[in-house]
């Protein structure tokens, strides 16, 4: 499955840094690779440069709980604005805020436990808090 990651909200030039900074954790600290999704300008003439999300491929259930320690980790290093991870699935939205590794675990155990095409639908968004 491909596993994306995407900001919800107003984009600027430092969202768009702390996203570049998971991009770099997910690839070079856990060997993922990633597409990074770039904002166009308004125009939609160039792309503005501003990094909204990511699309990790082929990831499988094991992975999902990596990227979700390494997003984890990243939300906790970004000092100077603080977010909030969702996860969503079809039909349901586990959001973690500084949760702690039991309930992190409990959440990836609810999604271990979906059928694999619903599991194919699985998205993590960025918000601000």
């Amino acid at each position: 499955m491909d596993l994306h990651i995407k900001f919800e909200g107003n984009i600027d030039s430092e969202v768009s840094e702390d996203l570049k900074y998971l991009d770099t954790l997910i690839t070079d600290d856990y060997g993922f690779s990633t597409r990074q999704e770039i904002q166009k300008n308004q125009s939609g003439e160039k792309d503005s440069g501003l990094m909204v999300g990511l699309t990790i491929a082929g990831v499988a259930l094991t992975g999902i709980q990596t990227v979700i320690t390494a997003a984890q980790f990243w939300q906790s290093q970004c000092k100077n604005t603080k977010y909030i991870l969702s996860i969503y699935s079809v039909d349901k939205i586990y959001t973690l805020d500084n949760a702690n590794k039991e309930e992190v675990n409990r959440i990836l155990q609810i999604i271990n436990q979906l059928p694999v095409d619903v599991r194919e639908e699985i998205e993590i968004k960025v918000s601000r808090k």
